[in-house]
């Protein structure tokens, strides 16, 4: 009867320790797939987290390029305008599609709002010539023209970042007028009454080039 007994607890000590050791691996097993399937989970959301804000980065960056590109379009008013190049005194200028263009010579050229006729005179909306300075320096030419009538307010002034002097003829007839020199040159933009407007605009797009 001892012995029943002894074979009884032997066999029920065995099972205790044979089920607790199934459970326990069983129970680790669960968990480590467990850890490793949210492990994975969080790498995937990482990854998609990424790429959404490389996705939106991406958009935004379109959206930036396009807002500038359209905000440029929209703010530049010569970017349907012509463009007048004078190679031989190397000076380029833009102006309005609606004027005409009269090239009267290298050293004059003419911008009608209406066209130019030779049975009756027209004045120009804005009028370029170059003047030669010969001998004479820059200083010395505004000093003449100060003396005369004709320029009698020169002052300092800057077109499209040249520097310039800035006259304003009083008469008959009122002219504005900017004076820009290019080596022995001077360049003279001249309007009738007050430069603005388009022909403002026409001004601040005068550059010389090389």
């Amino acid at each position: 009867m001892k012995t029943i007994w002894i074979v009884l607890i032997s066999f029920v000590a065995t099972a205790i320790v044979v089920g607790g050791g199934t459970y326990y691996y069983i129970n680790h097993r669960a968990t480590t797939d467990k850890n490793n399937l949210q492990a994975q989970i969080n790498t995937l959301n990482s990854k998609l987290t990424a790429a959404g804000k490389s996705l939106a980065d991406t958009q935004a960056a379109n959206q930036a390029a396009a807002s500038t590109a359209a905000a440029t379009v929209s703010t530049d008013p010569t970017a349907n305008w012509k463009t007048y190049t004078n190679t031989t005194y190397n000076y380029s200028i833009k102006y309005p599609s609606n004027l005409i263009l009269s090239e009267y010579s290298k050293e004059g050229v003419g911008f009608y709002q209406t066209a130019p006729s030779s049975g009756y005179e027209v004045a120009a909306y804005v009028s370029i010539s170059v003047i030669k300075l010969g001998d004479q320096t820059f200083a010395q030419y505004l000093a003449s023209e100060t003396a005369s009538s004709s320029r009698n307010s020169i002052t300092d002034a800057t077109v499209n970042g040249l520097p310039a002097k800035h006259n304003k003829s009083e008469g008959m007839t009122e002219y504005d007028s900017y004076l820009i020199q290019s080596g022995t040159n001077v360049i003279d933009f001249n309007a009738i009454g007050t430069i603005s407007g388009d022909a403002k605009t026409m001004l601040d797009s005068f550059t010389l080039i090389k």
